[in-house]
């Protein structure tokens, strides 16, 4: 997962996360009457510090916010705010690397996990329920499972619980 900077030829920067930037401004190019470009990708560990330094950035430049992600700073300005962001969360989470709160975006990611989950428990119980379960049955089950686990995983990658004493 990357955080990026993406410059319009319209003078204001994006600064967003995503597994791919180029992709991502293919598709926002689709609804910008300016050019779009990705000045700037910076890839971090897990999508959790992704968000992490995404929201860090956003409040650091909010009193240039145009928009939603959109700011009226340079590429350079919009990347060193990031830089900043990332280099003071390296040093504040050196110590501990639990939030001290969920942001809009991952509690959104946990109940759509959590939706998944309920689906998964809900087929399996009425296949189980109707007592003909047939091997494609099963593989099907067994690989919305997976997916629902690489989705936790993925929802939680970098958070650090603690110990289970201190849940």
């Amino acid at each position: 997962m990357n955080v990026y900077v993406i410059a319009s030829e319209g003078g204001m920067c994006k600064i967003g996360k995503a597994n791919d930037p180029q992709k991502r401004v293919r598709e926002l190019s689709t609804g910008s009457p300016y050019r779009l470009t990705v000045a700037h990708t910076f890839p971090l560990e897990s999508q959790f510090r992704c968000f992490e330094v995404e929201r860090a950035a956003h409040e650091r430049l909010a009193e240039k916010r145009m928009s939603g992600e959109w700011f009226n700073v340079t590429a350079d300005e919009a990347a060193d705010a990031v830089r900043a962001e990332i280099a003071k969360l390296d040093q504040s989470n050196s110590v501990d690397r639990r939030p001290a709160f969920l942001d809009k975006y991952q509690m959104q990611s946990v109940c759509a996990v959590a939706s998944d989950l309920l689906a998964v428990q809900g087929s399996v119980m009425a296949v189980l329920s109707g007592g003909s379960c047939t091997a494609g049955d099963v593989d099907k089950i067994s690989a919305s499972l997976f997916r629902s686990a690489v989705s936790i995983r993925d929802a939680f990658e970098g958070l650090d619980c603690g110990d289970d004493d201190e849940l």
